[in-house]
């Protein structure tokens, strides 16, 4: 088990703008988030999204191809993020789940925990190297397979509702649920089912929370903002 790690799951939409696939602007933004977490004595782990190069729904691919080729833009992202930490004097190492070794290493937990004993920040692109499996995936196996006990899922909204805020004035946010409550619900956008099952099944928490207002990756570990999904009902922090 990881001492004080946390997983950071995060689209790859944070990491540029419509303009442009990578954002300085939005890379230190990132940097800094992360920086809060390792601050409070945290060892955080990144997951990232490939949605800023590809989003895997392209009518014109099979699935299985387009879920390829999402995996590769997570690669990307990964390798371009471990770039700018190392670059701006904040240790890091990118990992892939598929095999790429003169590009980036293959993911090996004896690896990745040494890392974080060095204080080295590992990011992790490439998926689950299987089709039909989505990042979130990632982060829960990543979790379950280091012994970490909650993912940060930064998103663009505050957490979850009783219903589509796009849609419902009347929507109301849910500070906290159970996994068991939260796999009843249609949440395939925020997090998939298959991701949240891993989670409960290796009792993983997760906060889900928006990530693009300054300040919250760390109020989101001490349970101050976002949605609170735990896996028992006694189980409040």
């Amino acid at each position: 088990m990881v001492k004080n790690g946390v997983i950071l799951k995060i689209s790859g939409e944070a990491l540029g703008n419509k303009e442009n696939t990578y954002s300085e602007k939005q890379l230190n933004y990132i940097l800094e988030e992360v920086r809060s977490l390792v601050s409070a004595g945290l060892k955080p782990l990144i997951v990232l999204g490939g949605g800023n190069i590809y989003r895997g729904r392209t009518e014109f691919f099979q699935r299985v191809t387009g879920d390829y080729i999402g995996m590769l833009a997570t690669i990307m992202n990964a390798l371009a993020l471990s770039n700018f930490f190392n670059k701006n004097n904040v240790k890091s190492q990118a990992y892939s789940s598929i095999e790429m070794e003169r590009v980036l290493p293959l993911f090996r937990r004896e690896s990745v925990i040494k890392d974080l004993e060095n204080n080295i920040i590992p990011i992790f692109g490439g998926g689950t190297a299987n089709p039909y499996f989505s990042t979130d995936s990632l982060a829960t196996l990543r979790a379950a397979e280091l012994g970490i006990k909650l993912i940060l899922k930064g998103s663009t909204i505050d957490g979850i509702y009783d219903k589509d805020p796009k849609k419902f004035k009347d929507a109301k946010k849910i500070d906290a649920l159970l996994f068991s409550d939260a796999l009843k619900m249609d949440l395939g956008v925020i997090f998939d089912q298959a991701a949240f099952y891993l989670a409960q099944q290796n009792k993983t928490e997760v906060v889900i929370y928006d990530f693009f207002t300054k300040g919250n990756s760390i109020k989101a570990y001490n349970k101050k903002t976002g949605t609170y999904v735990r896996w028992e009902e006694n189980n409040v922090k």
